[in-house]
């Protein structure tokens, strides 16, 4: 299939926009390689919401063919 080369580009820079969210929504804070806790605070909403943008994304480039 021939795609535009804009189209490909457009979802190519929102798929690394959007996991690169996923992953500060994921991130782990720095210790200075020394874990002061076994526990850290993960805003859930944040998640939930970085994934289904990702899930997004994903599903317009699932349907290129």
């Amino acid at each position: 299939m021939k795609y535009q080369r804009r189209h490909i580009s457009r979802l190519r820079d929102e798929l690394a926009f959007r996991y690169e969210e996923l992953q500060r929504a994921l991130h782990i804070p720095n210790d200075m390689g020394v874990p002061t806790t076994d526990t850290i605070d993960i805003e859930g909403l944040r998640v939930r919401l970085a994934v289904e943008d990702f899930k997004a994304i994903l599903s317009e480039v699932r349907k290129l063919k």
